[in-house]
């Protein structure tokens, strides 16, 4: 009687097991399709967003070489609004995002790709040796917020903006600030960057 027992003890759990075993791999088939089918669906958006940004770039581009002053005027004031608020955004995110001194230093020097000449030697947006041992020392971290960018000038080749960059920092265990710091910008279009940008403002709230 007991060795009946055993068996079908035995035969219930090669057959608990097995039942498990297929529904881990069930799982994990499961499990993978779906991340494929995620990555079918990012891929899928990043064609569309492309296509969509190529076509505005086109529609841009034609208008920007229209006959008629004004749909030119126009398209070259949207055109010049959609690239400064896009690479403003880009470069001020890198300046004003740090938790660390390595992220601090790593951050900056991405950032680097978007201006040119004697910009890379401005210590108030690149800072030094001396403001990463400072971050380290006090545990200072920074949080880019947003920015907002308002055109002044644009000729299809400079655009000159004002923009305003809001940000919170605090130091290890200290209450956050928000700050709130007004650039002037110079863009120049044929080398993608930015040759000037002068803060002019600069405020912190508690």
């Amino acid at each position: 009687m007991s060795k009946n027992i055993n068996k079908w003890l035995i035969s219930f759990l090669l057959l608990a097991c097995c039942f498990w075993v297929g529904v881990k791999l069930d799982t994990a088939r499961w499990t993978q399709k779906a991340i494929n089918m995620q990555k079918q669906v990012e891929k899928k958006q990043s064609q569309y967003n492309n296509k969509v940004s190529r076509l505005r770039y086109q529609v841009e581009q034609d208008n920007a070489n229209s006959k008629n002053p004004k749909i030119k005027s126009v398209s070259i004031q949207n055109g010049s609004e959609a690239l400064i608020t896009s690479m403003g955004t880009r470069f001020f995110k890198k300046i004003y995002t740090w938790d660390s001194a390595s992220s601090y230093s790593s951050h900056h020097r991405e950032a680097e790709q978007y201006v040119s000449g004697d910009l890379l030697k401005d210590k108030s947006l690149f800072g030094d040796k001396h403001v990463s041992d400072m971050i380290n020392n006090t545990g200072l971290v920074s949080q880019f917020n947003n920015a907002k960018f308002w055109i002044e000038s644009a000729d299809g080749k400079t655009i000159t903006a004002i923009a305003t960059v809001n940000y919170q920092q605090n130091y290890s265990g200290s209450p956050t600030g928000t700050g709130i710091r007004t650039y002037e910008l110079t863009y120049d279009q044929s080398q993608q960057k930015f040759t000037k940008i002068n803060l002019i403002q600069n405020s912190i709230e508690s």
